[in-house]
């Protein structure tokens, strides 16, 4: 194992180099769609430290109508970056992803430029930080690591994808394009670098609820969508407390709440004019689902009880509202507990918990598209994603990047012939 990376290296200063990379990556800006100049970086730095590159761009149209598309940004092109580094012996491929994409940040709400990282102390403070710059960063350092010393099994392989934010469609692309086949993956998300072979999946949804409008002073004569809207509510609500009665998945945690797989309405708008009896309303949400829950499942549930919703309602028996799947999809990954990949993550990090993510992210699409089972695990903390003052602890960063080298030395003696590419890409 090399000095650079290995156990045997200072976390802290191993911690800072990489706290280093990330931040050059954050400077970049790359939000959704604006991708490309923070992918040039990677690019750049992995060629210098000797790491095999390849890019190409794969045509949006080509991807929409596949079953497992979604976007919330215009894309005509999506990129596909490829890193690869080959051992010095025969052995399995063993994929590392992570999303070069970040979310918006309100500046008013932070400390700091989001866009200008900070080094804190023992900290990397700046929008990607957690989610998942910081990771990546410690990923491009465990491959120039590779390259450098390339005495292991098989071969490494390491997308830094786009669009994972708005429903994986950097992730996607590759797959589909034929360009990323892998034996097992890691996807590196934050975690606090518990292992996790099981993520949840996550559906945007709108529902349009319709009304009769009418002059309010004679609001009677109408029937208000925005009082409507509360029915279909409801109705979300008791299918919400349903569903963490009856769906639970082993290593999904107990959470505060009670409900493991929550039904979220985020936006609510309705009406044309404020002196009149709303005609109309729309609900947007998140609707949660457990790892291993079909798509089609989990769309005819929350269809199922709006509908039987409207069917007992007076007005809405006869106007019913409209489900419309809307943004982003993702969908569940879930990996088999004896997997090579969960038994190798466990020997790299044989004090971690092996947990289920309660968020949604790109295991679904390696797992569900590409037949490529893994686990999720990386630096940073999910409490810190998407919020002000986003950071990650440089010791995280070191030890994530000693965690993915002892992964790929222990990995290919974890494989069975029943462990590769079970399924074929669809």
């Amino acid at each position: 194992m090399s000095a650079r990376v290995g156990s045997g290296t200072d976390v802290m200063a191993l911690g800072g180099r990489i706290a280093s990379t990330a931040a050059g990556l954050m400077r970049c800006r790359p939000l959704g769609g604006q991708e490309e100049a923070a992918l040039d970086l990677v690019c750049e730095w992995l060629a210098s430290h000797d790491v095999v590159v390849s890019r190409q761009q794969v045509p949006a149209a080509s991807l929409e109508a596949h079953p497992y598309y979604s976007a919330e940004i215009d894309r005509s092109e999506v990129p596909v970056v490829i890193a690869e580094v080959r051992g010095a012996r025969e052995g399995p491929t063993l994929l590392l992803n992570a999303h070069v994409d970040v979310v918006p940040a309100d500046a008013g709400h932070w400390f700091t430029d989001p866009f200008a990282p900070v080094l804190l102390e023992d900290r990397l403070v700046g929008r990607g930080a957690a989610d998942t710059l910081g990771g990546l960063a410690a990923a491009m350092h465990v491959m120039a690591d590779l390259a450098a010393a390339p005495d292991f099994a098989g071969r490494v392989l390491l997308t830094p994808v786009v669009g994972e934010e708005d429903g994986g469609g950097g992730t996607l692309a590759g797959l589909v394009a034929g360009e990323v086949t892998a034996d097992a993956a890691v996807v590196i998300e934050p975690t606090g670098l518990d292992i996790a072979p099981a993520s949840a999946g996550a559906l945007c949804f709108a529902i349009h609820v319709p009304g009769r409008t009418a002059h309010g002073s004679v609001r009677h004569l109408g029937v208000s969508a925005i009082e409507k809207a509360f029915v279909v509510h409801q109705a979300l609500r008791e299918l919400e407390a349903q569903r963490a009665r009856a769906l639970r998945h082993p290593l999904q945690p107990d959470v505060a709440s009670g409900v493991p797989f929550p039904i979220c309405i985020g936006r609510i708008e309705g009406g044309d004019y404020r002196c009149d009896e709303a005609a109309w309303a729309r609900l947007e949400g998140r609707f949660g689902t457990p790892p291993d829950e079909p798509l089609a499942d989990a769309r005819a549930a929350l269809e199922r009880a709006v509908a039987e919703a409207a069917a007992a309602d007076p007005w809405l028996v006869d106007h019913p509202p409209d489900v419309e799947w809307i943004g982003a999809q993702w969908v569940g990954g879930d990996t088999a507990p004896d997997h090579a990949i969960v038994a190798a993550a466990r020997a790299a990090r044989p004090d971690a918990a092996v947990v289920g993510v309660p968020y949604g992210c790109d295991l679904g699409l390696l797992d569900q598209v590409g037949g490529i089972p893994g686990v999720v695990c990386g630096p940073g903390s999910a409490a810190q994603a998407h919020g002000p003052d986003e950071f990650v602890l440089l010791d995280d960063l070191g030890r994530a990047a000693q965690a993915l080298r002892r992964i790929i030395e222990v990995f290919p003696a974890q494989v069975t012939t029943n462990d590769r590419l079970a399924r074929p890409i669809q």
